[in-house]
């Protein structure tokens, strides 16, 4: 499996989102790619893209025809999902006015699934709990000392998921603060998730 992360649809929202990066030519590799794969008549690696929709200029309909003419970029290619990701607070590290909305709204905690069963690593080896963790404040190893195996299983992440089951992550930073653990939920469901997970399911 491969994933690009690719933060807009057109090269204003992606630029503004990217700062320094290249519209053009980050979309230019990732076709470039995806024809390589064509020409080898390859279904691996399973490819996808992630799109974070996050433009406070734009209506939802705005957005979602942007989000047409983006996918028709990949027409004819082995492009095997796009995935639509909505803005979130990086761990209570990034301040927007509609996620502190919602975060002083909603004070009931729900679980979160990462500490069981995903690991973040940054470019030097060391491991962090999550992707949320953006400043890195949860280290849990390096992987130039010990294996993921090690690390996944030491008595520190032992501790966080320990904390995390007893509803304690108000002593975990940046969990206490992460917009993540408290989402609104249908069914035990993200709502923000909802359509996702109906079409994924449905499809089987």
């Amino acid at each position: 499996l491969i994933s690009f992360s690719f933060d807009g649809y057109t090269k204003e929202t992606y630029e503004k989102n990217r700062i320094g990066a290249s519209y053009e030519k980050s979309l230019n590799n990732i076709i470039d790619f995806l024809r390589i794969k064509k020409e080898l008549k390859s279904k691996k690696p399973f490819t996808i893209i992630q799109v974070m929709e996050f433009d406070d200029k734009l209506s939802s309909k705005e957005i979602m025809e942007q989000k047409k003419k983006f996918l028709k970029r990949f027409s004819n290619l082995p492009l095997d999902k796009l995935v639509t990701r909505y803005p979130h607070n990086w761990g209570g590290f990034l301040k927007l006015k509609e996620l502190g909305k919602n975060y002083e709204e909603n004070k009931r905690t729900i679980s979160c699934t990462f500490p069981w069963y995903s690991l973040t690593i940054f470019y030097n080896g060391k491991v962090y709990l999550c992707p949320q963790d953006f400043l890195g404040k949860i280290l849990l190893g390096d992987l130039n000392k010990n294996s993921i195996k090690e690390i996944f299983n030491h008595k520190t992440i032992k501790d966080i998921r320990n904390k995390f089951k007893t509803s304690k992550m108000n002593k975990i930073i940046p969990c206490k603060d992460c917009d993540r653990i408290r989402r609104r939920t249908f069914l035990g469901i993200p709502k923000g998730y909802i359509n996702i997970f109906l079409k994924e399911n449905l499809r089987r």
